[in-house]
């Protein structure tokens, strides 16, 4: 008698409180300054020669704000449309794979602590029983699922020999490595840390997520290619009908073209098929636009807030997915890592936890890309950008929204949502003083030694400009060394392994591209450096003095 009452009186309070909390939601949506955010967008845009943008900002029930600047394609002149246009999202996709990943967890297919090695249906573990050396596959059976997700499994960012990322021409020819190639580029990949013991958290990799993808297409009950299952499990359920990996008629009338490759007569490369990535679809393969993203991120908002989404069927997968961690808490500056979600988390000051941005973003040839959302707020942001000239205008519009929106009330949020926030902060703010790592000492080099490496290099690079430096310069110890210049405001240092092979490295940082890989310069029958390979797929030309 007593429970009856008790739940009449429950759904009474629920009845009353939640048409509040709807109204709440609804009058702090009112509140955006959407103009003022609509103002600074409009002259950022048209103040720099970006190609064009797409900026749509959501909260967990609705879309706020969308709109498209710029064009498609040059000549034909095709305006941008934030429901339709299609640009390449790049690293984002690893978020669609880390659902689709989830997807096979929650049905008991797999688990986070499976090692690959067990995994005997899936066929690159098949043919690494068949042709890798006993001591290389015993650090392969060191590597679990949870390592990739997370990028703790200790393997170079890429695939050796995938030099395309650095090569614009061979991206016109759909030149992204293949499968077959993928299975022999395992056989050559570098084992930089022991899985799960990588210094600095994490060791970034492209090649994680796509080992991955092909878990998937092999484990999956249904039989599906990796494409087909994330289209039918993840991109159909949330509603993204404008976003796939493949060509046709439909995706490929909305593909937005690529541009950003400058050459060395300073005129952008046009690159119109840059969305075939072969054995990277795991990692860099999903093209999609502004809305698309938004509906994805609403998923994200509701699955921290322990609400009904279309995500995780299970709280407990979500709980264990959004969370940081808990045995390497070294992590780099504004980045960390939560099972494959998570990748940004700005900013990251002890007093400005409610207004903590988490998600994704994207770099490639001529597209960046960034999906945040700030649970706290509920609300998100999913910009793509493409970019001929200027560097990171994604960060910019995005800066633009986060200071605008980060003086918003702050909404209730759940206990669970609170603790992901608190503990991302704690672990941030705990490791910018406690990263050490151990260096292996390298040979000493002399100011003349390094002098034949040191020069201008044509890297055919979309994001800082066609020309890399490589300069000569003391560290703080006073010792000599050649650096890698990314940026006037970048400078990587190298440690020379041997000097008169050539062979250098970059140290151990916490650093997400390069940490401890490989710099290998060539040379021609003269002995005169004519190249640099960098962590085994870049590879850049020296430009005559």
């Amino acid at each position: 008698m007593y429970s009856k009452k008790i739940k009449i009186i429950f759904l009474l309070a629920l009845s009353i409180a939640w048409p509040t909390a709807k109204a709440e939601i609804a009058n702090n949506n009112k509140r955006l300054p959407l103009a003022e955010i609509d103002a600074e967008i409009s002259r950022l845009f048209y103040s720099s020669p970006t190609s064009a943008m797409s900026v749509t900002i959501f909260s967990d029930r609705e879309i706020l704000y969308s709109k498209g600047f710029g064009h498609a394609d040059r000549e034909k002149k095709q305006s941008i449309d934030p429901k339709l246009s299609q640009f390449r999202i790049d690293s984002i996709s690893k978020a669609f794979t880390t659902a689709a990943v989830v997807n096979l967890i929650e049905r008991d297919l797999i688990n986070v602590e499976s090692s690959i090695l067990d995994l005997d249906q899936v066929r690159f573990v098949q043919f690494l029983k068949s042709y890798e050396t006993a001591e290389r596959l015993q650090k392969w059976k060191q590597i679990k699922i949870k390592h990739l997700l997370t990028h703790q499994a200790g393997i170079s960012k890429d695939l050796p020999g995938a030099r395309v990322f650095w090569n614009s021409s061979a991206l016109k020819d759909h030149a992204y490595l293949g499968f077959d190639q993928l299975y022999q580029g395992l056989l050559k990949t570098e084992f930089l840390y022991p899985a799960g013991q990588t210094e600095g958290a994490f060791k970034y990799s492209n090649l994680g997520m796509n080992l991955l993808a092909r878990v998937v297409e092999d484990l999956n009950p249904e039989k599906l290619t990796f494409v087909q299952f994330v289209s039918e499990f993840v991109f159909k359920p949330n509603g993204m009908m404008n976003s796939s990996y493949n060509f046709s008629s439909k995706s490929l009338a909305n593909r937005v073209t690529g541009y950003g490759t400058s050459q060395l007569d300073g005129r952008p490369l046009e690159i119109p098929h840059v969305f075939s990535v072969g054995s990277y679809d795991g990692s860099i393969g999903v093209a999609a636009s502004t809305e698309d993203l938004s509906r994805f991120g609403q998923q994200i908002i509701l699955a921290t807030h322990s609400k009904k989404n279309k995500l995780f069927s299970s709280h407990k997968t979500a709980y264990d997915f959004f969370t940081l961690p808990s045995d390497n808490i070294f992590m780099t500056k504004g980045r960390a890592q939560a099972h494959g979600f998570f990748w940004r988390f700005r900013p990251v000051q002890e007093t400005d936890i409610k207004n903590l941005w988490v998600g994704n973003t994207g770099f490639g040839y001529g597209f960046e890309s960034l999906l945040l959302v700030n649970p706290a707020h509920r609300i998100g942001v999913a910009i793509i950008v493409n970019s001929s000239e200027s560097t990171n205008p994604s960060f910019s519009a995005w800066e633009v929204v986060v200071n605008k929106l980060n003086a918003l009330k702050q909404r209730p949020v759940s206990q669970r949502t609170q603790k992901l926030l608190t503990d991302v902060r704690e672990k941030l703010i705990k490791s910018e003083g406690q990263v050490r790592f151990n260096q292996t000492p390298g040979q000493n080099a002399t100011p003349q030694q390094l002098q034949k490496f040191a020069g201008k290099y044509f890297a055919d690079n979309s994001i800082a400009g066609p020309i890399k430096d490589f300069i000569i310069k003391q560290n703080d110890e006073g010792k000599s060394h050649l650096y890698f210049v990314l940026n006037p405001d970048v400078h990587f240092q190298l440690v020379a392994e041997d000097i008169d092979r050539g062979q250098f490295r970059f140290p151990k940082v916490a650093d997400l591209l390069f940490n401890y890989e490989k710099v290998e310069f060539t040379f021609d029958s003269n002995g005169n450096v004519k190249s640099v390979i960098l962590a085994q797929v870049k590879e850049l030309e020296k430009i005559a003095e």
